[in-house]
């Protein structure tokens, strides 16, 4: 028998009548519900089958109807209980007619949606009024899903849209923004026509075709004559859609329950807000017995957590929360803040685990939350070199590394764009493969796939069986057949079995292509794949668990979740809370589109990173560990009074661990005696060591260039021209701009267009503003280069200026859109560098440090310099 306290008795036996519960953070939230679906049936013998408990997602509706079976006993069979997405997908298969589909349509999942989207932008990239969407049609696709999202989540559809786009169309001298949202719109438009002709639906439809059903009279009627009651959980999860839904269906009763905790609510990134809450007041509260209550007896962490989890969420404007989390644990122990830099943070976690296991405590009451996919990454790599079993999952399907050798494995097969990179990756991996020599070596074996034209010197490539299976079987396997292979390829060359689960949604994911999508557009199922992969938004269909290691995960994933031991790392400025980066194209529908109800309140930025920080405290039971560097620390410490935790510093520990072994494979490069490096190559690697092995030593690179870097290209050689003749009319810019530009560079015709006129504009404008000296001697494209010890340093200058008076300039151009401060060259190695080699590589006046050195930003022809003047004092720090 569950004994209930006094509040949680209070909303249990609650009149069938409106009534919201806040529910803190462990105050028995569920408990609390199901005991009153159980008195509702129990005490008041309400008939189960007119209870409609709802939830946000399937994780949370399974876990409501395991803990309604417990109490309840056989009735739960007749208690429908699910999330909404669920629900409003039985009606629209009931009513699929009426909705304008000739059968039952197919749920497309949301990486799916995504993948039709892309496609659509592709065909209709010409037709775009936004200039950066027909440059770039990858910022059109990273901009465009999110306000269909938007406009689905406000309710925006049909004719109310249409009469929107209307209206931006009258405007003659709309922006790039506007541009945006009109190709945005159209976009959308298209989508819904081409999911009506192959009858597909996604996630957004099942609402508004739910929001459709129950505005129709006769049909409302029907949908909710037999449910009486009302039950919605995690009710701070939903959006202005799903708040609008639960008040059609509890209209004609009013017995509707929404339990929920404005502290925890942390997905406005999908629509949520807690604005709900009072939209649910204002719409309930002159109903008969409508009631508010809190509760905040928590069961799960002790006082000094719950002490510091309020401190952390007390300066949020409007919460519901009037008292804070109450404690009815006995024992407690004080909140541990470690001061120290990345590395003596994870130390020091390091430390805390070896002790907390040798205690022979269960590992899997010991959970590292990140705010971050990559922190949690890191800590997991971390924790491997020690030989601590960890389990990190973050349930996306493409970042299972067999899922990538597969990806890889049918790019090589299919010729796909990432060819180059997957055959480095499934050699690098095969046992036998020592012999070959990886600098040059991908593009060696490629040549042999491909025909029989390749150097003898790399005759043994021939030899290896892994490379020949290759060629035997490129472009032969057809779609169905590719993960049959797979299997096999991977158990002859790897001697490892794939997981069946693994191997089971790959044949999904490809029976799904060939079924629908190989006839919906013209692609591949290698491009099909890639997108799938490039999205990253498929998940497993199940989550594996294992219940004897160290538990890592983000805390959007922890949330409903709670740990004996919980440690949260790397609380500093910029990681925790996040930074809020501004979208570089269109990331909201206007705020006047948005329901009043709605938007009274924009929720900034930092007061969700203050909520995901409370989920995170929340999380821990009896014992709460922070770990923050002693400069630029987490800004969450000026609002949280310092004698709510402990601090203490670091302290270096000597002894280390002993590491797994790791097998080295060890790489022999040719002609590697002599290095050659360039002002652009000493920067990557003053970057990343690691992406310079790749670029310079590896040869590993992408094919081609970027748009933006092939402008780059054209402006510096149109420069070149113009200066070279002396010519700066118009005319001849106009006639350059025609002669150097090439096409092939650029995605599309489109891409290409925009970029020409950009490159012309561009260049024009900075000319007339800054037109030929004739009594200026310019050397274009000079060519230096020195030699120091075992390496050549070369470099070329795009312009270099020598005045009347023997003054000499250096100058480089940019046509980046932000422009550097000359402090900031100071500190950059391109300009110092140039000058260096030019004074040593030169005999005669240029055997100097010039006297100046420039930037020239093309993109602002009013003021285009950035000038600074290098010392010996900053080329000896060169």
């Amino acid at each position: 028998m569950i004994l209930y306290n006094k509040i949680q008795t209070k909303c249990i036996e609650h009149p069938p009548a409106p009534l919201m519960i806040i529910a803190g953070a462990g105050t028995g939230k569920t408990t609390t519900i199901v005991g009153r679906i159980a008195h509702f049936i129990e005490k008041r013998n309400i008939d189960p089958k007119s209870i409609l408990a709802l939830t946000y997602t399937v994780k949370a509706a399974e876990h409501l109807k395991k803990e309604i079976s417990e109490i309840v006993g056989n009735e739960h069979d007749y208690i429908n209980a699910m999330n909404f997405h669920s629900f409003a997908l039985d009606q629209t298969k009931e009513y699929f007619s009426y909705l304008g589909y000739e059968s039952y349509p197919s749920l497309v999942e949301a990486n799916e949606s995504k993948y039709i989207i892309h496609q659509l932008i592709m065909d209709n990239i010409s037709m775009f009024e936004s200039k950066e969407y027909r440059k770039n049609d990858e910022l059109a696709f990273n901009s465009i899903p999110r306000i269909f999202d938007q406009l689905n989540d406000d309710l925006i559809y049909g004719s109310d849209l249409k009469n929107k786009l209307n209206l931006l169309l009258l405007d003659k001298d709309r922006d790039e923004e506007k541009k945006q949202l009109i190709d945005s719109i159209n976009m959308l438009f298209k989508y819904q026509k081409t999911k009506k002709t192959y009858n597909l639906i996604d996630f957004g439809d099942m609402l508004i075709n739910l929001w459709k059903l129950l505005n129709d009279n006769q049909i409302h009627r029907e949908i909710t004559k037999s449910i009486k009651h009302v039950v919605v959980d995690e009710f701070q999860d939903n959006n202005f859609a799903l708040t609008e839904i639960v008040k059609k269906i509890s209209t004609s009763n009013s017995s509707v329950t929404i339990v929920g905790d404005d502290d925890q609510s942390i997905y406005s990134f999908r629509g949520a807000n807690n604005n709900g809450f009072d939209n649910f007041r204002k719409f309930y509260q002159k109903s008969d017995n409508y009631a508010e209550i809190i509760l905040n007896l928590n069961y799960r962490s002790t006082q000094s957590i719950l002490n510091f989890a309020n401190e952390s969420v007390k300066n949020i404007d409007r919460r519901l929360k009037t008292e804070p989390l109450q404690s009815n644990k006995n024992d407690d122990s004080p909140v541990f803040l470690y001061e120290g830099d990345r590395a003596q943070q994870k130390e020091k976690m390091l430390d805390e685990i070896n002790e907390y296991l040798q205690k022979g405590k269960d590992p899997s009451e010991l959970c590292i939350l990140t705010r971050s996919r990559s922190n949690s990454i890191e800590i997991s790599n971390f924790l491997n070199d020690y030989s601590i079993e960890n389990s990190y999952y973050s349930g996306k399907f493409f970042e299972d590394q067999k899922v990538k050798d597969f990806i890889s494995f049918v790019n090589i097969l299919n010729d796909g764009p990432y060819q180059l990179i997957g055959l480095y990756r499934l050699i690098l991996r095969f046992n036998n493969i020592e012999a070959l020599h990886i600098k040059g070596a991908t593009d060696k074996i490629l040549s042999y796939i491909q025909s029989d034209n390749f150097s003898d010197e790399y005759s043994e490539i021939k030899d290896n069986k892994l490379i020949r299976w290759i060629r035997n079987n490129k472009n032969n396997i057809k779609p169905d057949k590719l993960t049959f292979s797979f299997l096999s390829f991977y158990k002859e060359f790897y001697k490892q079995k794939v997981n069946h689960q693994t191997i089971s949604q790959l044949n999904e994911i490809i029976s799904r292509y060939v079924a629908s999508y190989n006839m919906m557009f013209d692609s591949s199922v290698c491009l099909y794949l890639n997108n799938l992969f490039d999205l990253n938004e498929t998940f497993f269909s199940s989550t594996p668990s294992n219940k004897k290691s160290i538990q890592i995960m983000t805390i959007h994933q922890s949330k409903g979740m709670e740990f004996n031991h919980v440690m949260i790392p790397f609380l500093s400025s910029g990681t925790f809370p996040a930074s809020n980066k501004k979208s570089p194209s269109l990331d909201s529908i206007p705020i006047e589109w948005k329901h009043a109800e709605m938007s009274l309140i924009e929720d900034d930025n930092y007061n969700e990173e203050k909520r995901i920080f409370h989920v995170a405290i929340t999380r821990s039971k009896k014992k709460l560990i922070l770990f923050a560097p002693e400069k630029r620390r987490s800004k969450f410490f000026k609002e949280i009074d310092s004698s709510f935790y402990q601090e203490m510093k670091i302290i270096e520990n000597n002894i280390v661990p002993k590491k797994t072994e790791q097998k080295e494979f060890i790489f022999n490069y040719r002609n590697l005696n002599k290095h050659s490096f360039s002002a652009t190559s000493l920067s990557l690697y003053e970057s990343c060591p690691l992406s310079y092995k790749y670029k310079m030593i590896d040869r590993l690179k992408v094919e081609g260039y970027s748009p933006d870097a092939a402008l780059g290209i054209f402006v510096h050689d149109i420069l070149e021209n113009i200066y070279s003749e002396r010519d700066d009319s118009k005319e001849f810019i106009s006639d350059l701009v025609d002669s150097v530009w090439d096409d092939s560079y650029f995605k599309n015709s489109v891409q290409s267009d925009v970029y020409r006129k950009e490159a012309f504009d561009m260049i024009f404008d900075y000319i007339t503003q800054n037109p030929i000296n004739l009594d200026i001697e310019y050397l274009l494209e000079k060519e230096f280069s020195i030699s120091l010890e075992s390496a050549d340093y070369k470099g070329k200058l795009d312009r270099v200026d020598i005045h009347d008076d023997g003054t000499i300039e250096i100058i480089d151009y940019k046509t980046s859109k932000k422009k550097k401060t000359s402090n900031a060259l100071l500190k950059d190695i391109q300009l110092s560098y140039y000058a260096y080699l030019l004074s040593k590589s030169e005999k005669g006046p240029l055997s100097k440090i010039p006297n100046f050195s420039r930037l020239e930003y093309i993109r602002f022809p009013d003021e285009p310099s950035v000038r600074v003047q290098l010392d010996e004092d900053k080329i000896a720090e060169l």
